[in-house]
């Protein structure tokens, strides 16, 4: 079985490599990846590397008709 890897830098190449290929398996980071290539769950025939699409690198929380005020660190 041969596996494929692609590691786009845009969210438009994100979205082209998830439309292309079989069963295409994204992906943020290493553990989830490892503890599915341990298992004996059917693998991925392509990987898709989203850490490099900096769009995707933070989650912004955004609340309407609310005030949130983090807690201190």
């Amino acid at each position: 079985l041969e596996t494929e890897y692609a590691a786009p830098t845009t969210v438009d190449e994100a979205v082209a490599a998830l439309a292309s290929g079989t069963d295409p398996q994204p992906f943020a980071g290493g553990t989830d990846l490892m503890v599915q290539m341990r298992s004996a769950a059917p693998r991925a025939q392509k990987f898709v590397d989203l850490k490099r699409i900096p769009e995707l690198a933070s989650i912004a929380l955004e609340l309407r008709g609310y005030d949130w005020v983090p807690p201190e660190l």
